[in-house]
């Protein structure tokens, strides 16, 4: 296992409201290319990642990709985290949740909350205590979405 913080890029497809930017995701090397609106003197410009998926990936290759290291690492006994970072409307929502519709649609949280358990099954000779926290930050106010009630949180030193 990586002892690592990996970074990985999942692009969406464009939408009208863009401008036309030509937006390449090379799976392979890691690589998004972001090529200028052709009226645009602006030069292009790249980013490099751990990994990336394009528009056409599904939720299964990226919880191949992502989600299913993490939960056998938290299976050996280590902290795992996703945080999921974008602009309103970025996908955010539909790569972590997408809980609506077919399985083939869900996202990473269904999928690993659902590999979890089958994983703590199949170990009957260890007993297991989850914990696990899902919060969103949003306009620099803290909401723990798993307790609704608990809105604008505070963060405490240490």
């Amino acid at each position: 296992m990586s002892q690592r913080v990996r970074v990985t890029c999942r692009a969406r497809p464009s939408s009208a409201k863009e401008g036309g930017l030509a937006l390449s995701v090379n799976a392979p090397s890691g690589r998004v290319d972001l090529a200028p609106p052709a009226h645009s003197s602006n030069a292009g410009r790249h980013w490099e990642f751990d990994s990336v998926h394009g528009a056409d990936s599904t939720q299964q290759a990226l919880y191949d990709d992502v989600g299913a290291p993490i939960l056998d690492a938290a299976m050996q006994g280590y902290n795992g985290t996703i945080l999921a970072y974008g602009q309103t409307g970025a996908g955010k929502t539909h790569t972590l949740l997408n809980a609506g519709g077919s399985p083939d649609a869900a996202g990473l949280v269904p999928r690993l909350i659902a590999s979890l358990y089958v994983a703590i099954g199949i170990d009957v000779r260890t007993v297991y205590t989850v914990r696990v926290s899902f919060a969103q930050i949003y306009n620099e106010q803290i909401d723990d979405l798993l307790k609704p009630r608990h809105t604008n949180l505070k963060l405490k030193p240490g």
